[in-house]
């Protein structure tokens, strides 16, 4: 029981997603452990590595992925594996906090795999928001980014860190306060992290043995543009459900003219 005095105001819980909505909110991220069987995290891993080795040859080659500063970056992985979109992109358990958190309208804005290989400085060991450049807080979120962690990552093989409750200020903290606060937690395999996209993180560096996987999920209000067009990805819309065409902007299609924007519209009456 905890103890309180002069408090009349109480944050109530009526079920457990309530509790991880209250630690986004305040701390900016929650972990969830033991999300995805064994199975699914190594059919994951194998899936990503087999797309990597696509989009590398899609590029020309590592030498220029590296130039361009991609190199272990798995985009859009689910317009190459259904896998992607119907087990780690469309999840009702997680759903269901995204839609209370982005009040139920929102689409992708990535997904994205990272493979971080032993000794190699991805672009994300800087500290960064997801929405990047943006100085700004709101009342509720603008972006909730979804993370599934392939691997155990801890201190030596590249564990990211947080800066708990930072996407409450516009500024990024001094640096002592940084060096203070910022947290590298221990993070299982099949485990998962939500948090509030304006979050300040960032990757650490793999000085272990083999490399590891994680892949993320940033989902934002639609008033915030996709990252690509997600929707001309697939070439069988009508297979889809309508969630999947929700979350993947098929409803806020920005390259229609008045003209095709009204027709559709109408398609529906």
């Amino acid at each position: 029981m905890v103890k309180i005095h002069g408090v009349s105001e109480i944050m109530t819980l009526e079920n457990s997603n309530d509790s991880l909505i209250e630690e986004i909110n305040r701390l900016g991220y929650t972990v969830i452990e033991d999300f995805l069987c064994r199975e699914d995290v190594e059919l994951a891993k194998v899936k990503l590595s087999h797309i990597y080795d696509i989009q590398v040859n899609e590029a020309g080659g590592a030498k220029k992925l590296k130039k361009i500063k991609d190199e272990g970056i798995v985009r859009a992985p689910l317009a190459y594996d259904q896998f992607f979109l119907k087990k780690l992109c469309i999840n009702k358990k997680v759903n269901s906090i995204i839609d209370v958190l982005l009040d139920g309208a929102y689409h992708l804005y990535s997904q994205v795999g990272v493979i971080n290989n032993p000794n190699s400085e991805l672009y994300q060991v800087a500290w960064h928001r997801e929405i990047q450049y943006q100085h700004i807080t709101t009342s509720r979120p603008l972006a909730i980014q979804l993370i599934f962690f392939l691997d155990n990552y801890d201190e030596t093989n590249g564990a990211m860190s947080f800066i708990p409750s930072s996407h409450l200020f516009e500024k990024f903290p001094s640096f002592e306060y940084v060096k203070k606060h910022s947290i590298q937690p221990r993070i299982k395999a099949g485990s998962i992290v939500l948090m509030n996209s304006m979050l300040y993180h960032n990757a650490g560096i793999n000085k272990s043995g083999p490399p590891t996987m994680l892949l993320t999920n940033t989902f934002v209000r639609p008033v915030l543009a996709q990252q690509f067009n997600y929707a001309r990805m697939f070439k069988e819309p009508d297979k889809l459900s309508s969630k999947e065409k929700e979350i993947l902007g098929f409803r806020w299609d920005y390259s229609l003219t008045p003209k095709e924007w009204r027709l559709a519209r109408v398609k529906k009456l």
